[in-house]
């Protein structure tokens, strides 16, 4: 601590010849205290063990007792809160070794800060004190600012009247790249931080408001030591030291927070480019309902309300005024037909309830009843949290071919009992007999067949006469179905149109068989035609009922798959954009919606990539596209896929592959096969283990996959490798049925097959046999 500017430089040595007060022992003979009498400072004057001699007025002030009280007596004995404290130490030394000292000290009782200096004069001791304590505060004050200042996050400098900075603390220049101090003495400069005119432009108007109000605050552009600028926040205050104009200048680094407006800004139009997607989407899907070639209704809530119905759906149920609707209002028989307790039961189970050819009235706008046959399909939707929030309903009708399948069975019938009065009948009858020798030459008349196709006996009896009232497109497999019967003498049996007399054709089915010798020897053929036209037309609408619902799947899937990969996309980039901001409530809703979004889309996919695979087996496209591989490989990649999956279900997963097993296979579809495989093991057995094991067996490959899950009931496992067909319930595991179906027709295009073996409760083995070289 420094002196005060009061306190001599030097102590005062007793002027020669001062006179001095009368005491006994040394005395202050000869000095002059008049000169001590003027200073602010206190002084005392003692003998060497401690007798007060002298005390200026300063000095009696400062110890408050009467100069008479005072003088003549021991100092410590006086004042014995000075004894041990570094004043009386350094008296005493200085009385004993006549060492000077110079030393500031604080006295707590009365928490002020003193200056003392202390030396000896032949028997004296001269002792100064100065009370330092508001320059020792001020000093304190000084030091925590400074370190206020060095302490900040915030850049501050400060700055002179021409622009020199004189101060910047470690903040700021951290903040702007530079070394500790590296500016101070330099001035500041807007170069490269603005064009020249904006530059000039921004000074000036920063100078003038400083003029007028003494501050300023406000968004400013500056330079880093390598160039790059900084968005600052910037807080100048104008002071006068030294009869200068100074500012102090706070800088607060607003880069980032302005990159993420930035960054939030482009995020929100991501949201609303998603959002509109989704909405044309949704649009795209209402379209693609509304124009289905199957009625389809959804309904919302426990009430069953209608929210969406299509026109052919309006048109069965023979209404219009169904939207907003409850189901118990819209229709008026629903709950007497069961309708009702069929949606209670899929909203509350979560069950899909599937109804193959029922009866259903529906009351016309005239009033009058119609009854339709329906394939119905009910099936809950769900929210974006699983949860069921309505029912979605699919009809089929199917009127015309249930209608035509019962003219079958009644032609049918009739047959059969017809059969058994053929040979009294024959004349009465359509069925057309015929004969020929056996070489299959036409040597009598059949007058049956004649009065059928109008065909005379000429054109009967000629070679092959009988193919000219043949349809043109049927003669071909006509006449090799009977050329293959005469070569190896087995039964004839072909379907044909034929030619009526009235010039139409029907459907007529053609049987033969070969009569013998009694020494075994081919005598002659004897068959039979029979008109099947009324069985037929309604095979052919069966036929054309199924390939109308193979064609909706399969544009359906095109339609729904072709929006998929850049929605995905689009939610993935939403995702990472997200996952880049900082962490914020917004960004962490963006984050779930973008992933719970890309799961449902992956989903779909996959829904979507099973009902192309049932097209595709359908029209007969699913042909293996074969190369040489390692099954053995292929199965320790889709291990290697599944194994995060099988941790998170608490599944051991194992694969037993010891050595390379070498085929010809499509290696995709095999891979469409194992991952269709492992994925249900895992799904149906949480917790439990699940093992593959490959192997060779003579020319085949062998796979198989084993788990300890739930099970397949033994009446439930011949059909869980058909379509749609499923053995738990969907509530509680998802998906169409497909899986397995579409699995066996891979394996089976490959001229391999596959088989379960299955304990409820206990495990189940699927076995896949493949050829080592495909037969496809």
């Amino acid at each position: 601590m420094s002196l005060s500017p009061s306190w001599p430089p030097d102590a005062p040595h007793p002027p020669p010849g001062s006179p001095a007060p009368e005491a006994e022992g040394p005395s202050l003979s000869g000095l002059d205290t008049r000169f001590y009498d003027q200073l602010p400072e206190a002084i005392c004057i003692c003998t060497r063990d401690g007798r007060l001699l002298y005390l200026n007025p300063a000095a009696v002030q400062l110890l408050g007792q009467p100069l008479g009280e005072l003088l003549g007596r021991i100092f410590w004995e006086q004042l014995p809160a000075m004894v041990d404290t570094p004043l009386q130490h350094a008296f005493q030394r200085a009385a004993l070794t006549g060492e000077p000292a110079q030393f500031d000290t604080y006295y707590a009782n009365s928490d002020r800060w003193f200056s003392h200096r202390i030396y000896a004069s032949g028997d004296l001791i001269y002792a100064f004190a100065v009370d330092i304590t508001d320059q020792k505060r001020a000093d304190e004050t000084l030091r925590l600012n400074s370190r206020i200042l060095e302490s900040m996050s915030e850049g501050v400098c400060l700055v002179d009247d021409q622009g020199t900075l004189l101060y910047t603390n470690p903040a700021w220049d951290q903040m702007f790249g530079y070394e500790r101090g590296e500016l101070t003495g330099t001035r500041m400069t807007f170069q490269n931080a603005y064009p020249p005119q904006e530059r000039v432009r921004v000074v000036q108007e920063l100078l003038t408001h400083l003029k007028t109000q003494g501050k300023w605050a406000g968004e400013i552009l500056y330079p880093r030591k390598d160039g790059t600028l900084l968005n600052l926040y910037v807080r100048l205050t104008a002071m006068e030291l030294g009869g200068r104009q100074h500012y102090i200048c706070v800088h607060e680094d607003i880069t980032d927070r302005k990159r993420d407006e930035v960054r939030r800004q482009q995020l929100s139009r991501e949201v609303e480019s998603a959002r509109a997607e989704t909405e044309a989407e949704r649009r795209r899907l209402h379209q693609l309902f509304t124009e289905a070639p199957a009625g389809i209704a959804l309904l919302q809530g426990p009430q069953h309300v209608y929210i969406f119905s299509n026109p052919l759906n309006t048109e069965l149920i023979g209404t219009r005024e169904v939207m907003g609707k409850p189901v118990r209002e819209a229709l008026s028989r629903a709950e007497e037909q069961g309708f009702i307790s069929v949606l209670d039961q899929v909203y509350s189970t979560g069950e899909t309830f599937v109804a193959k050819e029922g009866p259903a009235h529906f009351r016309q706008p005239d009033g009058s009843m119609r009854q339709e046959y329906l394939d119905i399909i009910v099936q809950p939707t769900r929210d974006a949290a699983g949860e069921i929030d309505g029912i979605a309903v699919f009809i089929f009708k199917v009127t015309e071919k249930v209608l035509a399948r019962q003219k079958l069975e009644v032609l049918a019938e009739e047959l059969r009992r017809s059969e058994e009065r053929l040979r009294t009948l024959v004349e009465a009858s359509s069925v057309i007999l015929w004969s020929t020798d056996a070489k299959g030459g036409v040597v009598e008349d059949s007058p049956s067949w004649r009065t059928y196709t109008g065909q005379t006996l000429e054109r009967w009896l000629a070679p092959e006469g009988w193919l000219e009232a043949l349809h043109p497109e049927d003669r071909g497999k006509t006449i090799e179905a009977w050329n293959l019967a005469i070569t190896h003498r087995h039964n004839y049996e072909v379907e044909f149109r034929l030619h009526r007399a009235d010039g139409t054709y029907r459907y007529v089915q053609s049987r033969a068989v070969l009569l013998h010798q009694p020494d075994g020897s081919p005598r002659e053929w004897f068959g039979a035609i029979t008109d099947i036209h009324q069985r037929k037309q309604g095979e052919l609408q069966l036929q054309q009922s199924i390939r109308m619902r193979d064609e909706f799947l399969s544009v359906a899937s095109h339609e729904l798959r072709t929006p998929l990969t850049p929605l995905n996309l689009l939610l993935h980039g939403l995702q990472r954009a997200a996952s880049a901001q900082p962490d914020t409530p917004f960004t962490q809703l963006v984050t779930r919606s973008a992933e719970a979004g890309r799961r449902q889309i992956q989903r779909l996919v996959q829904l979507v990539e099973d009902l192309l695979d049932v097209s595709r087996i359908a029209e007969g496209r699913l042909q293996p596209r074969l190369e040489e591989m390692d099954l053995a490989a292929l199965a320790q990649e889709v291990v290697s896929r599944f194994e995060l999956q099988a941790a998170t279900a608490g599944c051991p997963l194992e694969l037993h592959a010891p050595r390379p097993v070498m085929g010809q296979w499509d290696r995709l579809r095999l891979e469409q096969v194992l991952v269709n495989l492992v994925d249900n093991a895992l799904k149906y057995s949480p917790g439990r283990p699940v093992s593959l094991r490959i192997e060779t067996r003579g020319d085949k490959a062998v796979l198989h996959v084993r788990d300890e899950g739930i099970g397949i009931p033994h009446e439930h496992q011949s059909r869980i490798f058909e379509r749609f067909e499923r053995a738990v319930s969907e509530r509680h595991y998802g998906g169409l049925g497909l899986g397995l179906f579409i699995t066996r027709q891979i394996i089976r295009a490959h001229g391999g097959d596959i088989r379960v073996e299955s304990t409820p409760g206990v495990e189940t083995t699927f076995t896949v046999e493949l050829p080592l070289v495909s037969s496809a």
